[in-house]
């Protein structure tokens, strides 16, 4: 192979280097993104999720205030 015909493969070589490292970068930079984006969503969820268990418990307590109020309610009426 002649210098010029090296030359040439080395710079062949180079660019695919460079090509595979941009590559590389582009796919870590996007993966780093997915999972901020994907751990702020996760994040809500769960807060939703501690929300939702809170209405629960307060829709409980107010079942249980009602029902005493009835009670009382009954005993007042006799």
């Amino acid at each position: 192979m002649t210098d010029n015909g090296k030359s040439i493969t080395n710079r062949v070589i180079a660019v695919l280097i460079v090509l595979i490292l941009a590559a590389y970068g582009i796919i870590v930079a996007d993966t780093r993104t997915s999972i901020t984006t994907n751990a702020a969503k996760i994040e809500a969820v769960m807060e939703r999720k501690v929300e939702k268990e809170q209405y629960y418990r307060d829709i409980g307590d107010i079942k249980n205030t009602l029902t005493a109020m009835d009670g009382k309610l009954d005993r007042m009426r006799r």
